[in-house]
C-alpha cells in the first residue's frame, strides 16, 4: 500500500516551508501536486534539498504565468517518467510508471485550467478531444492505471455521472464511462466544487480518500489517499500441489524497445548519487532489470514431474525396464 497525497499548490515557491513539511513529516510515498507555477530557472533542489523524492516536472511552456504539475515519488520506488508525444505538447500532464513487484502501475498528473486551454468554446472542445486521445493512446494495453488532477469540471455531477448539457464535461465523462474508470473523490475540493479528481480503472486499487486542510493559502483542500496493489506470490499460489511449475522467461518474445525506453529515461547521475556504494548500486540496478524483465517479457510455465530415483538393482530388472520404456511418448 501507498500513502498518496494530491494537492493544488497555486505555486510552490511560495509555500516551500509548508511544502517541505509535507514532504518530510507525513511519510507520502507520492506527492502529485498541480499549479506548480514552476519554470526553468527553479530546481527541484529548492522544493526537495534533502533529495528523498525523484521530482518529474512538466512546466508550464508557453509565455502565460501559473499552472505546470510536478510528482514527488519516494526514491524507494521504481519510477520511470514515460515521454508523451510532441502531439500533445500544449497538454500540462504527467505520464509516468511505478514499478510495482511484478506489476506496473500507470500515473497520470493532469492540470485543466479552468478556460480549457482555449480562448473559445472551440478550442476548449479541441483541447478536451487532445486530452482525451493523450489517455487513450497511453493507457491502451495498460492493466493497472489511475488519473489524478485538477480537471475544472464544475458541472459535472459525479453522484450521477450527469453533466448538465455541458459538452466538453459531457465528453470528458464518455471517456470515464466507457473506458471502466472509477471516481473516488466524492467531497468538494474547492469551494462548492468537485475539481480535482482520482480516477482508476480497478476499484479497488484506491481507498481511504480524505479532504486534508488546504497547503498554504490555497484555495483547493489536499487530497489523501492510499493506492493498493495487490501481487499474488506465484509460490503461495500454488501451494501443495505434487507438481513442481517452473516458470520460464519467453525470451523471444520479449518487448525489449519498452525496456530500453525506460532504461534511457533513468537519471543515471541520480541513481548513482542515491547509491554511492557499489554494491548497494549493482544489487539496484539488478532489481530495477529485474522488474522490467518481469513486466515486459512474457512467461511460460514448464510442469516438471519429479520423478523417483530407484536403486540400481531395482532398474536392472526386466520388468522395470520394460515399464519405463512403456511411459516414455
Amino acid at each position: 500500500m501507498y500513502h498518496c497525497s494530491l494537492l493544488n499548490a497555486r505555486s510552490l515557491v511560495n509555500k516551500t516551508h509548508e511544502f517541505q513539511r509535507l514532504l518530510y513529516c507525513c511519510s507520502y510515498d507520492l506527492i502529485l501536486v498541480t499549479e506548480t507555477w514552476l519554470c526553468s530557472e527553479i530546481s527541484s533542489g529548492l522544493l526537495d534539498p534533502k533529495s528523498h523524492y525523484y521530482v518529474l516536472r512538466q512546466d508550464r511552456t508557453d509565455s502565460h504565468h501559473g499552472g505546470g504539475v510536478a510528482a514527488f515519488v519516494s526514491q524507494y520506488l521504481s519510477v520511470c517518467q514515460v515521454p508523451i508525444d510532441s502531439r500533445f505538447v500544449s497538454l500540462e500532464l504527467l505520464c509516468f510508471d511505478v514499478l510495482v513487484s511484478k506489476k506496473t502501475v500507470r500515473f497520470f498528473l493532469v492540470y485543466r485550467p479552468p478556460n480549457g486551454g482555449g480562448r473559445n468554446s472551440a478550442d476548449m472542445l479541441d483541447n478536451m478531444h487532445l486530452l482525451i486521445a493523450c489517455l487513450k493512446e497511453y493507457t491502451a494495453g495498460i492493466e493497472n492505471s489511475i488519473i489524478v488532477g485538477d480537471f475544472n469540471l464544475p458541472k459535472v455531477n459525479w453522484q450521477t455521472n450527469s453533466s448538465c448539457g455541458d459538452n466538453i464535461a459531457r465528453l470528458f465523462l464518455d471517456f470515464v464511462s466507457t473506458r471502466g474508470y472509477y471516481q473516488f473523490v466524492s467531497f468538494p475540493t474547492r469551494e462548492e466544487n468537485i475539481l480535482d479528481l482520482i480516477l482508476a480503472n480497478d476499484e479497488q486499487t484506491v481507498n481511504s480518500v480524505l479532504s486534508r486542510p488546504p497547503l498554504g493559502h490555497s484555495d483547493h483542500c489536499v487530497i489523501d489517499f492510499n493506492v493498493v496493489i495487490k501481487c499474488i506470490d506465484n509460490c503461495e499460489a500454488q501451494g501443495a500441489m505434487p507438481e513442481v511449475n517452473n516458470t520460464l522467461y519467453n525470451w523471444y518474445n520479449g518487448d525489449y524497445e519498452s525496456i530500453a525506453i525506460y532504461l534511457d529515461c533513468i537519471d543515471w547521475n541520480c541513481f548513482i548519487c542515491y547509491h554511492p556504494q557499489a554494491a548497494s548500486a549493482w544489487s539496484a540496478f539488478v532489481d530495477t532489470l529485474w522488474i522490467l524483465i518481469d513486466a515486459f517479457v512474457p512467461k511460460r510455465s514448464s510442469k516438471v514431474h519429479k520423478n523417483r530415483c530407484y536403486p540400481k538393482h531395482i532398474r536392472q530388472e526386466p520388468c522395470y525396464r520394460r515399464d519405463h520404456r512403456a511411459m516414455r511418448p
